[in-house]
């Protein structure tokens, strides 16, 4: 039976390697075929923009030295970007040191998170971006 902390270190390499296909992807093929192409499910079924619209292209601009750019197109991009430079080097350190470093810190953020005046301001922040998308029409 697979323990709670080793499905943690699997989902998070999971979502790790899935999120880094996915820029490889549009890196490299995607925004070359189809620069116009939009996939998010609800702006494509009610044309609204979902709060994390841009992100992609905000790690792709990102990725070219663009903050400014990378800012506007969504904030989220640029946490998404510090994520998928940090998490590979902090997995592997936990790898091979025998430590689960990566674990405690997530757990210290769940509880961080029930706190209700963090959780509120991180709604708060989210429904902000929301909006700032939509009148952007990203």
């Amino acid at each position: 039976m697979m323990t709670e902390l080793r499905k943690f270190y699997y989902c998070i390499t999971s979502f790790l390697l899935a999120g880094l296909g996915w820029m490889a992807w549009n890196l490299f093929y995607f925004q070359q075929s189809n620069p116009s192409l939009e996939i998010c499910l609800l702006k494509n079924t009610v044309g609204l923009p979902c709060p994390s619209c841009g992100t992609t292209r905000s790690i792709l601009h990102l990725l070219q030295g663009d903050l400014s750019t990378a800012f506007f197109l969504n904030p989220f991009g640029i946490v998404a970007f510090i994520g998928m430079v940090v998490f590979p080097f902090w997995i592997l350190y936990d790898y091979w040191n025998g430590k689960k470093t990566l674990w405690t810190y997530y757990l210290q953020f769940i509880n961080f998170f029930s706190n209700k005046k963090f959780s509120i301001v991180v709604i708060v922040l989210v429904l902000l971006n929301w909006i700032w998308n939509i009148q952007k029409g990203i």
